[in-house]
């Protein structure tokens, strides 16, 4: 297999971007993610990556720098995502018939676990976790390399 040349590489990750865009897209819309006010973030990150994604493609240097600002905005909503969908399932931990008398007993490392892998608690990890990731493609998809 030959080598990929930078637009080659940029087109590839532009397209993984939208892919995961796509995807955490549906899952929202498959967890009904829009019942509360601190439900709406998400949205508006998403909204800001495609924006991103559009921006990505663009040959100017001027957009994809916007591109890989607005990636990282993203990137930092979404890491808070991910900490408070952890942090509601740790909370929710002692409530949870099956460690009601062992929460507090249980190691440190073992609580965070159960709550960041959605054993205990509602809230899903996962799609925080997409939506870091395909901010993170769009700052590798207007990196120097990557855009040349």
């Amino acid at each position: 297999m030959g080598r990929l040349d930078g637009l080659s590489a940029r087109a590839g990750l532009l397209a993984l971007g939208w892919l995961g865009l796509t995807g955490t897209v549906a899952q929202l819309v498959l967890d009904r993610h829009w019942s509360s006010f601190w439900q709406l973030p998400p949205w508006l990150a998403l909204i800001a990556t495609g924006f991103a994604l559009r921006l990505a493609a663009r040959a100017e240097a001027s957009s994809r720098r916007l591109a890989r600002w607005l990636a990282l905005l993203v990137t930092a909503i979404a890491l808070a995502g991910v900490y408070f969908h952890i942090e509601g399932n740790y909370q929710a931990g002692p409530l949870d018939q099956r460690f009601s008398a062992t929460w507090e007993a249980l190691p440190l490392a073992t609580r965070l676990w159960t709550a960041a892998t959605q054993g205990v608690g509602p809230s899903p990890v996962l799609a925080s976790g997409a939506l870091v990731m395909t901010a993170l493609v769009v700052v590798l998809a207007t990196g120097r390399r990557a855009a040349d």
